[in-house]
């Protein structure tokens, strides 16, 4: 089959603007857009991106070093055998979209990041493009609801063949949801070794400032005078718009964002990753990719007992309903966190066929059709 795959963000490990100069930029796609793209290129099927190639300053910089954070071959596989656009956008899809047999969309919606005097996000201009062609020619098109930012009109208005949301009890507003996990491909969630070094760090955070707020009030904040700075959070939060949470929360240091080159040192420096979410992901079993990334590399997931399903995936002694249970998971001397992490990384794997593996994932998309 010929797949139209239209994802927001990179896949490799650096940013790179058309100049070659690094930049600041979200790049959530790097950890698991490849595994899908991966997954469907081994069962003999092309993949086509149906948005920039955002890879190319990087590729054309670094070659295959632009992937050796983690699944170095893969990942590089995965973006050589991709299909990307030469000549217009338009053009680009006016001829791609009319042959692909189904098109996997995450869904795009406006935020502040405008462009020009008009105002108008190219990411959106495209995806409006895609929506429109694939109708025209009765493509199906898979949506994956990253964000909880689809809303009912346009459910109604796609009239999408399939939802797909990574939540153990997805939302339900024009049709029912596919639930599936952030898919990985679980042989390479091994690759690392189990060391366990000096842990200077209690928490560490690694995302950005979206609508969780209240969620550190409730957790995080009152941590801040007990524990000496030993909280670390990195991504967008220095920022202009956002550099108030400095003095809003003074026992947290901020950093600014990173890339995937830089998650096993920072991760590996940690007790703990506190698995923050916004209100509608807790109440709807919603899963981030922080749970993956911080067994991936080297530290120990902490899951919230009002986040519905959180026990599907960790134990009894890694959910807390408090901050002052999550204070006293900190100043335990639990520092077996070689043992720790592998057995949590055996059940994560062996919970895969349901919930996080890639193929699972393209399995639930392909017996749709």
């Amino acid at each position: 089959m010929k797949i139209g795959y239209q994802f927001y963000g990179f896949l490799g490990d650096y940013k790179f603007d058309s100049d070659g100069f690094k930049m600041s930029s979200p790049d959530g796609n790097a950890f698991y857009s490849w595994s899908i793209i991966h997954e469907f290129q081994k069962r003999g099927h092309t993949v086509y991106s149906l948005m920039p190639d955002r890879d190319k300053p990087g590729w054309d910089l670094l070659g295959n070093s632009l992937f050796v954070a983690f699944s170095a071959g893969k990942r590089a596989s995965a973006y050589q055998g991709l299909i990307k656009p030469s000549v217009n956008w338009l053009e680009y899809l006016r001829s791609t979209i009319p042959s692909l047999d189904l098109i996997l969309l995450e869904w795009r919606f406006p935020t502040y990041r405008n462009f020009g005097p008009a105002k108008t996000d190219p990411d959106l201009t495209i995806q409006n493009w895609v929506l429109t062609l694939a109708r025209e020619y009765s493509v199906p098109v898979f949506c994956i609801d990253l964000d909880h930012k689809l809303d009912l009109d346009d459910e109604v208005r796609y009239n999408f063949k399939g939802i797909l949301e990574t939540a153990f009890f997805p939302k339900h507003q024009a049709m029912d949801r596919i639930s599936v996990g952030i898919p990985f491909d679980m042989d390479d969630l091994k690759q690392f070794p189990m060391i366990d070094p000096d842990r200077n760090n209690q928490l560490v955070y690694i995302g950005s400032r979206y609508e969780r707020d209240d969620i550190i009030e409730r957790y995080i904040s009152p941590l801040q005078s007990g524990h000496n700075k030993q909280i670390h959070f990195y991504g967008n939060w220095l920022e202009e718009k956002y550099r108030g949470c400095v003095e809003q929360w003074p026992g947290i240091s901020f950093h600014h964002r990173v890339t995937h080159s830089h998650f096993r040192s920072i991760y590996q420096s940690a007790a703990f990753c506190p698995l923050l979410a916004k209100q509608s992901y807790f109440d709807t079993g919603f899963i981030t990719a922080r749970l993956l990334e911080a067994i991936l590399f080297g530290t120990i997931p902490v899951g919230f007992k009002e986040h519905r399903g959180i026990e599907n995936v960790l134990p009894e002694q890694l959910i807390v309903d408090s901050w002052q249970e999550l204070s006293k998971l900190m100043s335990n001397d639990i520092y077996y966190h070689k043992e720790l992490r592998e057995d949590l990384r055996n059940q994560i794997i062996q919970q895969s066929t349901n919930i996080f593996s890639s193929i699972n994932f393209v399995d639930s998309i392909i017996e749709r059709l």
